[in-house]
C-alpha cells in the first residue's frame, strides 16, 4: 500500500512539474513578444475550475507607466455576442419569445421584418445591413443624448442586402436589435439584465455593461498602437454605439469562467447549449469553432479600437482559454497558436 502511494505521490508530482514548466515556457513566450513591442495583453487558462495561469503584459495606462494586472478589465467587443445570444436563449427557455418570432412584432418598420426571426439574428442571416462597418452617415448621429434610438431609426431605414436565411453574413444590427429586443421584453436595460442573468449568477464582478468611457480608477484600460516607437493611445467610441453587439468590459479570466460555464448548461439548458453551437455557414449562434489539430474550441473572438479578444472552450479536456489585447503589434492568431502548441507539447 504503502509502495503505491508513493508511486502515486511521484506521479502527481512529476505531473506539476510538467506542468509548471509548460506555463514557465508560456510566460517566456509572452514576455518575448511584450519585450519587443509585439503586444500587450492578458492571458488566462482554465482547467475544469482551476485557474492554472493568469498574467498580464503592458500597461493599462502607457503614458501613465499603470501597469496591467491580472484584474485589469478590457473591452471585449464582438465577444459581447455570445453573452447577448446566451440572455435571448433564457428568454425563449422562459417562454417569453420562441425562435420563430417575427421581427415584425417588435421593428415592423425593418425591411423583410415579416420574414425575419429571432433564430435568423443570431445566426446573422438576416440581410440587415451593417450600421457600425458599412454605414457612411453614421458620424451624424454620434454622440447625441438619444443616440441609440437614432441608430435604431437608420437600420429600420435600409434595405435588405439579400434574402433572409439564404446566407450568413456578418452584420453588428443583428445583435444591435438583440439586445433592443431583451430590453423590451424584459422592461429592464440591457446592463440589469446582463448583471440579473448572467454576471450576478457567476459572481463575474469584472465583467458589465456600462455607458461611460474607460476609467483608470476602476482598473479599466485603454488600447493602443505602436508607432515604432512607443505606444499611441488610441482614441475610444462610446459602448453606446456598439451596445448588445460589442460593448461589454470584462477580464480573461471572467471570460473563461462564462464559457466554461454556459457549456456545463449553468446559464441555459444542454439543449440551448446543442442548439448555440450548431454551425450554420460556419457560424452559430454566437459561437465560432476554432480548429486547433485535431482540437476544436468553441467560443468567440472580438475587435474594437485597438482591443482584440478571443475566448475559446475545448469540452473534452474541459480547457478554456481566453486572450485580450489591448496593443497589437503581431498576430493575434499566431500568438494564440504558439500557446496552445506548448500546452499541448507541440512543435
Amino acid at each position: 500500500m504503502k509502495k503505491s502511494l508513493s508511486i502515486l505521490f511521484l506521479f502527481l508530482s512529476l505531473s506539476t512539474f510538467a506542468q509548471a514548466i509548460r506555463f514557465a515556457r508560456i510566460d517566456t513566450l509572452l514576455n518575448y513578444f511584450y519585450a519587443n513591442d509585439n503586444f500587450m495583453a492578458s492571458l488566462c487558462i482554465r482547467l475544469g475550475d482551476e485557474v492554472v495561469f493568469k498574467q498580464a503584459y503592458g500597461f493599462s495606462e502607457a503614458t501613465k507607466g499603470v501597469r496591467a494586472n491580472g484584474a485589469t478589465k478590457y473591452k471585449i467587443g464582438s465577444i459581447s455576442k455570445t453573452f447577448t445570444a446566451t440572455m435571448i436563449m433564457q428568454l425563449v427557455e422562459e417562454k417569453k419569445i420562441v425562435l420563430t418570432t417575427k421581427l415584425n412584432r417588435f421593428f415592423p418598420k425593418i425591411d423583410q421584418s415579416d420574414k425575419i426571426t429571432i433564430e435568423h439574428l443570431l445566426y446573422q442571416r438576416t440581410g440587415i445591413k451593417d450600421y457600425f462597418t458599412t454605414d457612411t452617415t453614421l458620424a451624424e448621429v454620434l454622440g447625441k443624448p438619444n443616440m441609440r434610438a437614432l441608430i435604431m431609426k437608420k437600420i429600420e431605414n435600409y434595405a435588405s442586402t439579400f434574402e433572409p436565411d439564404s446566407k450568413h453574413e456578418q452584420s453588428n444590427s443583428n445583435y444591435f436589435i438583440l439586445g433592443e429586443i431583451i430590453e423590451k421584453v424584459t422592461k429592464k436595460t440591457y446592463a440589469e439584465n446582463l448583471k440579473n442573468r448572467i454576471t450576478g449568477k457567476l459572481y463575474l464582478k469584472n465583467t458589465y455593461y456600462t455607458s461611460e468611457k474607460s476609467d483608470i480608477t476602476k482598473r479599466e484600460s485603454y488600447s493602443y498602437t505602436f508607432n515604432g516607437e512607443y505606444w499611441d493611445k488610441i482614441d475610444e467610441i462610446s459602448n453606446d454605439i456598439v451596445f448588445s453587439s460589442g460593448g461589454i468590459i470584462s477580464t480573461p479570466e471572467d471570460l473563461t469562467k462564462f464559457i466554461r460555464e454556459l457549456f456545463k448548461g449553468n446559464l441555459v439548458s444542454p439543449a440551448s447549449v446543442e442548439l448555440m453551437k450548431t454551425l450554420k455557414d460556419t457560424y452559430g449562434m454566437a459561437l465560432i469553432r476554432f480548429p486547433f489539430g485535431e482540437r476544436k474550441f468553441f467560443g468567440h473572438n472580438g475587435k474594437i479600437e485597438g482591443f482584440g479578444s478571443t475566448m475559446g472552450y475545448y469540452e473534452k479536456d474541459d480547457l478554456t482559454i481566453s486572450l485580450i489585447v489591448n496593443g497589437e503589434n503581431y498576430s493575434q492568431n499566431d500568438i494564440m497558436i504558439g500557446i496552445l502548441s506548448i500546452y499541448y507539447k507541440l512543435p
